[in-house]
């Protein structure tokens, strides 16, 4: 393993940034910076919560809705990836079927991102409990 891993590191600037914005929040000052911080939010830039009163409600609105973006796409993610190997298999097992085959494909392509997205999210659950 290399010493320096430039992925890893910019992984770990992101969650030490997380946590700076869980622990100290934003405070917007005008309209234009509420609206900015509301597109960051929308966009998934920035968590939920962060420009809540205290750390405690910082903590507990961001990890809820990073811990329900990780049911979310883990569940469908897993589910996608098990009807994508099936569907591939039929594809494949009693003569060529397009459709099969092509939807099998579609859906363990879609899984396999779903669980990146999973995985990431599981990554900020981490990082808002250390907080």
């Amino acid at each position: 393993m290399h010493p320096y891993d430039p992925e890893a590191e910019l992984k770990r600037q992101q969650d030490e940034e997380l946590a700076r914005l869980v622990r100290e929040g934003v405070r917007p000052d005008g309209f234009k910076d509420r609206m900015v911080l509301a597109k960051d939010k929308l966009v998934g830039n920035v968590p939920m919560g962060v420009d809540a009163s205290n750390k405690t409600m910082r903590k507990a609105i961001g990890g809820g809705y990073e811990f329900l973006a990780l049911v979310k796409y883990g569940f469908f993610g897993a589910m996608a990836v098990l009807l994508g190997a099936l569907f591939l298999w039929a594809g494949f097992a009693s003569g060529f079927s397009y459709q099969s085959a092509g939807l099998g494909a579609i859906l363990l392509a879609v899984g396999v991102w779903m669980l990146k997205l999973a995985g990431q999210a599981w990554r900020n659950v981490r990082t808002i409990s250390k907080a």
